[in-house]
């Protein structure tokens, strides 16, 4: 019976050192070259891992993830118009994708390139992944990214994790992403890679949960970096959502209770 009591002890032990030390570490994919077809395969490596494309509707689904291209933005918040920052935080389908950007430091807004001024007037040094659309800071080079619950637009919601696609990344300082979980806790930083003038970069990050609450981009570069393809998991509120801290307190608690008396018994 003792030996038995002394397993039980170890197992409650063990079980505390999993519930703070359980989570994978996070999973990074990084890519740079001079076209579309360089940095492919890792898109798409990025892709799978989230899992499948949910349609752009005001729902919430289970699992797999999201993705904006910029191209069917319409003209009326197109260059040279202000794109708004929470035009994909929308009730209807299509722009029902539950994220929203907002501007931080000196980044005064957003625009999306127009079919009439291709690449904001630069083709020949912006390249593009999806044709044929780009996404760009104006003011500033950095800005918030916050997700809500494609429902109802209002539900502050956690992602598994985020990437984006960026061109001509010579210049500056590179691109950065870091995620924040939802009690402002810095959870993970990523730098991009240099992709040489005209060049494709990718860079994102997957969680083995739901636990990004945000995301602080800094381009690096607000005049000479743009962006293409966002993709990020389905922003959720049910599935694997991160405990609050007192019920945490309560977890933690009765776990050390548990232990401080198993291991009486083992040892007594």
């Amino acid at each position: 019976m003792k030996h038995k009591n002394s397993f039980v002890a170890l197992f409650a032990i063990g079980f505390v050192f999993f519930m703070s030390n359980g989570s994978a570490a996070p999973i990074n994919f990084l890519a740079a070259g001079s076209n579309a077809a360089s940095i492919q395969a890792t898109v798409d490596s990025f892709r799978n891992t989230l899992g499948n494309l949910n349609a752009n509707q005001p729902a919430e689904f289970v699992g797999g993830r999201r993705e904006i291209n910029w191209d069917a933005v319409p003209d009326a918040v197109s260059d040279p118009n202000a794109f708004p920052g929470n035009f994909f935080n929308g009730s209807v389908v299509g722009r029902a994708r539950g994220i929203e950007f907002d501007p931080t430091g000196s980044t005064t807004g957003f625009q999306v390139s127009s079919l009439t001024n291709p690449a904001f007037g630069a083709p020949g040094q912006f390249q593009v992944f999806s044709p044929e659309k780009l996404f760009r800071t104006v003011g500033g080079d950095e800005f918030d990214i916050r997700f809500f619950s494609p429902s109802d637009q209002v539900t502050s919601v956690l992602t598994t994790g985020f990437g984006m696609v960026f061109t001509d990344a010579d210049l500056g300082t590179l691109p950065t992403l870091e995620f924040f979980d939802a009690q402002g806790n810095l959870l993970h930083s990523l730098t991009g890679q240099a992709t040489g003038s005209f060049g494709l970069g990718f860079m994102g990050t997957v969680f083995d949960t739901a636990v990004v609450s945000r995301i602080h981009v800094t381009i690096g570069d607000a005049n000479g970096l743009v962006m293409d393809d966002f993709i990020f998991g389905e922003p959720t509120r049910q599935q694997n959502q991160i405990p609050e801290p007192s019920s945490l307190a309560l977890m933690f608690a009765g776990a050390f209770y548990l232990t401080r008396k198993l291991t009486r018994q083992a040892f007594n």
